[in-house]
């Protein structure tokens, strides 16, 4: 198959990449700018494109199959400010409007879009695990943004014939991930004790090779058309055991101090850091059940070995 990857160059961009060339399969990838580009032969063909200012050639779509969307803008800890609204919604909805209904022009058969998890707002107030069914309630501008890309792209699919499948990741766990699982990785290097609640949360993470597969899987299966997936993996670890996971790979033995939920979280909205407390150390349970029933999803990894690999590679890395 010939398949279009935006985002190319990006974390979750070179794995799929990868993860097609080693198939077999042709890649048209398309990235912002000429850094970070992997090399893999003249199965793939990079094109230069800035989504946020124009579409690809259509030329460079013409025998695509499937497009797999992961470019846009990703979601800054802090940026929550009303301007920041208007750069979401022009780099995670206005071109992923454009994109689609340029693919549909083409004649793509599939467009994938990797959304966010964030549209259901950060956990439900009963406490059960979020699914793809859940309530829609974004808080921040990045989450409200992919929000408003999916109701673009199912009115697309309505006036044209292109298929589109959604996927709403989890965090995604793998070497060099960026954001929060960088920030912990960080705390784990420092070797220093790390404050957790005393009471133990449980998070929803998603394995990198296991997200590829799944995203892969949406681009390829009839039963994916229409549909939208949670993606995560069976278990919801604690913050706690992530950060002695992560420790293990380092080869630190991380010392965590148990604190007063209630302490915790009044520091941190004391420095201004409450949405990062939410993020760390927040519940968010996540349940993939459709994905696994619909596509056969299969996430056989364990998340342990995922978080040692992020110890690990962090530990041999010079940033």
């Amino acid at each position: 198959m010939h398949f279009c990857v935006t985002g190319a160059s990006g974390f979750v961009g070179k794995a799929v990449v990868q993860k097609l060339v080693s198939r077999g399969d042709y890649v048209t990838a398309i990235a912002r700018t000429r850094q970070h580009r992997a090399s893999h032969g003249d199965r793939v063909e990079w094109v230069q494109c800035d989504l946020c200012e124009s579409t690809p050639p259509r030329e460079s779509l013409g025998t695509v199959d499937a497009i797999i969307h992961l470019a846009g803008r990703a979601h800054v800890l802090n940026e929550r400010g009303s301007d920041t609204v208007p750069v979401f919604q022009r780099a995670n909805a206005e071109a992923t409007e454009r994109l689609a209904a340029l693919a549909a022009r083409v004649g793509i058969q599939r467009f994938v879009f990797a959304s966010s998890i964030g549209v259901h707002g950060s956990s439900l107030a009963d406490g059960a695990p979020v699914s793809e069914s859940s309530v829609i309630d974004p808080l921040e501008p990045y989450a409200v943004s992919k929000w408003e890309a999916e109701q673009r792209l199912r009115r697309v699919e309505d006036d044209t014939n292109l298929e589109v499948a959604v996927v709403r990741p989890a965090l995604v766990v793998g070497p060099a991930a960026p954001g929060n699982l960088n920030r912990l990785a960080r705390l784990v290097r420092r070797g220093l004790p790390v404050p957790v609640p005393r009471v133990d949360n449980a998070r929803s993470f998603v394995e990198l090779d296991h997200l590829v597969d799944l995203l892969i899987r949406c681009a390829e299966r009839p039963e994916a058309a229409g549909e939208t997936f949670a993606a995560a993996e069976c278990d919801w670890p604690s913050t706690r055991e992530v950060i002695e996971w992560i420790g293990e790979g380092a080869g630190r033995h991380m010392r965590c101090i148990r604190l007063p939920n209630s302490f915790l979280r009044g520091a941190a909205r004391l420095v201004g850091q409450g949405r990062l407390y939410d993020k760390l150390y927040g519940d968010l349970r996540v349940d993939a059940a459709h994905a696994r029933q619909r596509l056969g999803w299969q996430t056989p990894r364990p998340l342990a070995d995922a978080f040692r690999d992020v110890g690990w590679a962090f530990r041999n890395s010079t940033g």
